[in-house]
């Protein structure tokens, strides 16, 4: 003999697993766990927020190489390299704020090797984008030097208020 159990539920207890409760006990809240995840929130949003200055970073880094291609972007280079230094130091203060949230020291190590690593890239690139800057200023004072030295003696202040012979002058010299 097979006993079937049938029970029919409502609407109500077949998506609310508070009314399919049998038992009179009234389910407390795990405070260890809601903090737990709380923490885990916490960092979700403060790691998400150190990702978003590293793109801004990338965004510029990219943007400035493109302009290293042409050494008429000299002066856009130049506006542009502070950005590139002000969105670095919102990178390491949203790094501060999410490794002062971790509590393991193991995460803690690879969040400092994390900003070594991020440093020495945007160290790298910024002493790449100085040296840049050097190497024009450089040419095009290499290249105005050039156009000086093409001016005649005749042409320098120096020659200023010497008799220039003319024609004129000649004849009226012979004439007299």
């Amino acid at each position: 003999m097979t006993c079937r159990f049938v029970t029919s539920f409502s609407r109500k207890q077949l998506t609310d697993p508070d009314a399919r409760r049998v038992g009179t006990r009234v389910r407390q809240p795990n405070r260890s766990l809601d903090f737990e995840a709380s923490n885990l929130e916490t960092l979700r949003l403060k790691k998400n927020s150190r990702s978003g200055h590293l793109s801004t970073i990338t965004a510029i880094s990219n943007e400035i190489s493109g302009l290293l291609t042409d050494d008429h972007n000299l002066q856009e280079v130049k506006e542009k390299l502070p950005y590139l230094d002000n969105a670095f130091e919102r990178l390491k203060e949203a790094h501060r704020d999410y490794v002062g949230e971790i509590l393991d020291e193991n995460a803690i190590i690879e969040g400092q090797r994390y900003l070594e690593d991020k440093e020495r890239k945007v160290r790298v690139f910024h002493q790449e984008i100085v040296n840049w800057i050097i190497n024009i200023e450089h040419k095009l004072l290499a290249e105005s030097l050039q156009v000086d030295s093409a001016v005649n003696p005749e042409d320098s202040i120096s020659c200023a208020g010497t008799p220039i012979p003319s024609g004129a002058s000649k004849v009226s010299k012979h004439a007299s």
